[in-house]
């Protein structure tokens, strides 16, 4: 988040505890709209915002990024859903579907995402017990690359705003 967002209307998709919502205020926007579907973290967006001087800017939209309707355009849409490395929710549905709320010339922040894969031995003592994961994306000492790592996705979010 950057000075794209000084001065303009962001909306942060999956806003999460709103991180990104709070760096778009702190960069400038006028108004960010946090939509978050999970009703205990959209509780939490508020109380940060409060915590950070924000609560002017920094307004709370509980529900479903899909469904949802905002009062205005946007200039700016961010989310944060990308680091769940496009498995686990439905980043690339979202981010399509936020298009809408866009005014014409809006940007996505980010504009692009490359997400890369490869198999690793990934086992590790913790606490005298040994783990396999499931998902982990930090590389510890021990882990063992075991193959070349490959790109298996990019999603370009900024091409073609017209919806």
């Amino acid at each position: 988040i950057h000075k794209k967002c000084k001065d303009k209307v962001v909306v942060d998709i999956g806003a999460g505890t709103g991180v990104l919502s709070l760096f778009a205020a702190q960069a400038g926007a006028k108004r960010v709209y946090s939509v978050e579907i999970n009703p205990r973290a959209a509780r939490i967006i508020p109380q940060n915002a409060a915590r950070n001087g924000f609560s002017d800017i920094i307004k709370v939209v509980q529900g479903d990024g899909m469904e949802i309707d905002l009062p205005e355009k946007a200039d700016v849409v961010t989310c944060d859903l990308l680091c769940c490395g496009l498995f686990f929710e439905p980043e690339i549905q979202i981010m399509n579907n936020a298009k809408r709320f866009l005014k014409p010339g809006g940007a996505f922040i980010p504009e692009e995402v490359e997400s890369r894969v490869d198999l690793v031995s990934a086992e590790t003592d913790t606490y005298g017990l040994r783990f396999d994961y499931l998902n982990r994306a930090t590389v510890l000492p021990g882990d063992r690359l075991l193959t070349d790592t490959v790109l298996y996705n990019r999603s370009r979010f900024a091409d073609d705003l017209s919806g």
